[in-house]
């Protein structure tokens, strides 16, 4: 290649020289020439980089192929056989108390107004790390006398975190501390406190129902030659378990100008139980039985005031009144009708003196 370089030179030089070529065709031979000596110099540089006199030019490596991470995934996490159990939690307007059940004695307990997250290195708080505090379980059992522990020893754990805000919802981590490699072992919980003036809560509202079927009556309030007692019955739940306040009355066993026939010692049964109803935010009951002794002759003008009124206890000329009392307190449960019976008594030594079984229902609504 090197050869042909150097012969093709001479002739265009002669070419030249001969000055009969026209100036045109010198033109064209000399753009001839350039040609040739860029050929040959770009042939002669080859040869020599491959005679090893210079380096040839360096060309970029291709880029490694991407085949994924080479190292071996981390190691599963481990069972660590340790066990912790909810047992129960309640509140106040400042405090807020766990309990639950492990099976190492020593535990960590966090609580945040910070909802905590799940993830797969456990419970962790949004907004960074919360300041456990180490708490002290007492034992209950010994290994392999607990469903819960496997085998293990089992402590039950009861802790009042205080100090805290009314009516704010807290959030609770419970962790039974292991070492590394092991699946974290934990109970997460929310509580919210109560509100501290209780008159800011809307209070439940219950119905409350008294039924009476007989009096037994003690004193019958007439003497010698009058012979038994003419007598009629009402019955009243006092509103607000204040009997003095008046309403009206529910049940009565006979009109104002009607009676039964009854002496001392008797049981007076109704013809239809006595009932009354009401509804009321109250935890207690008041219960009032009204008895009336009819003493009205032929000639007297005597009356008996209607519509809302109080229990009445008196003797004149036209009546003896008497009325027969009781309070309780009510076991109203959360579901359901709760049935519960007291006895009403005479108080105060009237002319008129009985006693009533009476049953009260109460349910919330």
């Amino acid at each position: 290649m090197l050869g042909s370089v150097l012969v093709s030179a001479p002739t265009c030089e002669n070419a030249a020289s001969s000055g009969s070529q026209p100036k045109e065709i010198i033109m064209a031979n000399n753009q001839a020439v350039k040609a040739s000596t860029a050929v040959a110099g770009a042939s002669f540089m080859a040869a020599i980089a491959l005679a090893g006199v210079i380096p040839a030019a360096a060309q970029t490596p291709p880029a490694p192929a991407n085949n994924g991470p080479t190292s071996i995934g981390a190691k599963p996490l481990m069972n660590s056989g340790h066990k912790l159990t909810p047992a129960g939690q309640t509140s106040t307007w400042n405090s807020i108390t766990l309990k639950w059940k492990a099976t190492k004695r020593f535990v960590t307990l966090q609580t945040s107004t910070a909802e905590p997250v799940n993830t797969k290195q456990g419970w962790k708080f949004n907004g960074g790390p919360v300041q456990p505090v180490i708490v002290k379980g007492t034992p209950v059992t010994k290994g392999g006398k607990n469903t819960l522990s496997g085998g293990k020893p089992t402590y039950v754990f009861n802790k009042t975190i205080s100090g805290l805000d009314e009516h704010t919802q807290y959030y609770s981590v419970t962790t039974v501390p292991l070492g590394t490699g092991y699946k974290p072992v934990q109970q997460a919980w929310g509580t919210t406190t109560k509100i501290k003036n209780s008159s800011l809560t809307t209070p439940q509202v219950r119905k409350v129902r008294m039924t009476v079927g007989s009096v037994k009556v003690v004193k019958d309030a007439d003497k010698g030659l009058r012979g038994k007692g003419e007598v009629r019955f009402g019955v009243r739940l006092a509103p607000e378990a204040n009997p003095l306040i008046a309403s009206d009355w529910g049940s009565w066993s006979h009109s104002w100008n009607d009676y039964t026939k009854a002496d001392s010692g008797d049981t007076v049964k109704f013809r239809a139980p006595l009932v009354h109803e009401i509804a009321t935010t109250k935890s207690s009951a008041f219960v009032e039985v009204q008895g009336y002794e009819n003493d009205v002759d032929a000639f007297d003008n005597c009356a008996i005031q209607g519509g809302e009124n109080t229990a009445k206890q008196y003797g004149d000329k036209c009546f003896d009144a008497a009325v027969a009392q009781a309070s309780l307190k009510l076991k109203t449960k959360k579901h359901g009708v709760s049935t519960q019976y007291v006895t009403a008594k005479v108080y105060r030594g009237p002319a008129l003196q009985f006693t009533a079984v009476v049953k009260v229902e109460s349910w919330f609504i």
